[in-house]
């Protein structure tokens, strides 16, 4: 697409405001793009690294902004004449769209001076106030900026056979997923680029291999499970929890209240009950508030009532467990006798062939090597801190996908958080061509 920057600042100062704040935000978590304008099915984008401009095709529906078809556009020196047919067509008062006094006053201010720097900072200056104006996305940048100093740590991740796999997952199956956080806009992507403005529920599950799996997983995350007091996101969330109890006089807020912490904590239920004790007593003494035997007492009551039941059952039945099951794993957790890794399957020979489901998914081992980064990037931020939280949640998420699996949409985010990373920008003499070569990796890069 070709226009003249006089066109260009018409076109722009013309812009919609409809949804404009949500979508600039949406823009604004990302590292290489911000909102120019926006119309009624299309946006105009600006490629901060490059300084380009592009249209592109956009919906907004229900808290999930779509983009595509971005077109490049270019921006061309200023007719001489341009003045002389706005004047004219000012006059017409036939022409059936008029030129305003305002256009008019933009082709004599535009016609010997490109304007498209002051587009191009009121961009930027946008993008920056949507920064400082959200918490959220500040913490996201933060630890995008901590996760830098640990990008030979990545890049070795990165090249292991598994994320390999799991990145083909992620770029062709999970493509449709869809992140809660714009990492990086794609301006050659071939399908549409997705980010969840409000956050919901995508259904896409990636998988761990298999029961046998799942039950190492398990029992690994038993052995951990009494250490969870030592936890800043843990300690949070149930100091939040007891508060919630204490500052109210129904049972039925209150019952609702460890409901929804145990809902957030399903892996509690692996605990046998000694442990299980331990664990809240713990806990509770490390936040301060209440009584511990008090909080213990009201744990078990709502474990014992007929929706922590039917939780715990829905747990139990989702991943194939039962209660000896449940015993076999406290045993191995409580002797720290944790079981070896599977011995890897043996190649295919002649005409068998390996599953395919089997090459994308995740088991224990692989899903620990991802976690260790991200605890080699929370312990370099502030304890408690909002950039702390975001990337312990996304921890979280990883611990959970050894039980349950992981949504599509969440490890699209964890491996787009991971592939961005670029080493600090001072290069040291005769790295050069390595940073190059990084450039264009980056730009393969989705959302």
């Amino acid at each position: 697409m070709q226009l003249t920057f006089n066109k260009f600042k018409q076109v722009v100062d013309k812009s919609s405001e409809k949804v404009f704040g949500k979508v600039a935000e949406a823009l604004a978590a990302s590292d290489n793009g911000a909102l120019v304008s926006m119309y009624d099915d299309k946006l105009i984008v600006l490629d901060e690294e490059k300084e380009d401009f592009y249209l592109c095709d956009y919906i907004y529906e229900n808290g999930i902004l779509t983009m595509k078809n971005f077109e490049l556009i270019s921006l061309t020196e200023n007719n001489d004449t341009y003045l002389e047919q706005v004047v004219e067509k000012y006059f017409d008062l036939d022409d059936d769209e008029p030129i305003t006094l305002g256009e008019m006053m933009t082709g004599v201010n535009l016609k010997f001076k490109n304007n498209s720097r002051q587009i191009f900072n009121e961009a930027k200056d946008r993008k920056y106030r949507k920064i400082m104006e959200s918490p959220r996305i500040r913490a996201i940048k933060k630890a995008r900026q901590v996760r830098d100093l640990f990008v030979e740590d990545i890049k070795k991740l990165m090249e292991e056979d598994f994320m390999d796999k799991l990145q083909l997952k992620v770029d062709g199956d999970a493509k449709d997923a869809i992140p809660a956080t714009l990492n990086r806009v794609k301006w050659n992507s071939p399908y549409p680029i997705f980010v969840n403005t409000e956050q919901g529920n995508p259904v896409n599950m990636i998988k761990i291999k298999d029961n046998a799996n799942a039950m190492d997983a398990m029992t690994n995350l038993a052995a951990h499970l009494s250490d969870k007091w030592k936890s800043d996101a843990f300690r949070g969330k149930f100091e939040k929890m007891v508060k919630e109890i204490l500052a109210t006089e129904s049972v039925e807020l209150a019952k609702t209240a460890v409901l929804n912490f145990l809902d957030e904590n399903k892996e509690l239920f692996l605990l046998k009950k000694e442990l299980f004790e331990e664990l809240i007593t713990k806990t509770t003494l490390m936040v301060g508030d209440g009584d511990s035997d008090t909080v213990v007492k009201i744990f078990e009551s709502i474990i014992d009532s007929k929706s922590g039941r039917m939780m715990k059952r829905k747990f139990f039945k989702d991943n194939n467990l039962t209660e000896e099951k449940i015993a076999h794993i406290n045993r191995l957790a409580e002797e720290d006798e944790l079981p070896e890794a599977p011995e890897a399957p043996e190649e295919p020979s002649g005409e068998e062939e390996a599953p395919a489901e089997s090459t994308t998914d995740l088991g224990t081992e692989e899903v620990n090597k991802i976690i260790d980064i991200f605890k080699k990037i929370v312990k370099q931020l502030e304890s408690d801190s909002p950039e702390a939280e975001y990337v312990q949640g996304l921890i979280s998420s990883l611990d959970s996908a050894k039980i349950k699996g992981i949504e599509d949409s969440k490890m699209k985010e964890i491996i787009d958080f991971l592939s961005s990373a670029k080493a600090p920008a001072k290069e040291e003499e005769g790295e050069e061509e390595d940073s190059e070569d990084d450039d264009d990796n980056e730009e393969e890069v989705d959302v």
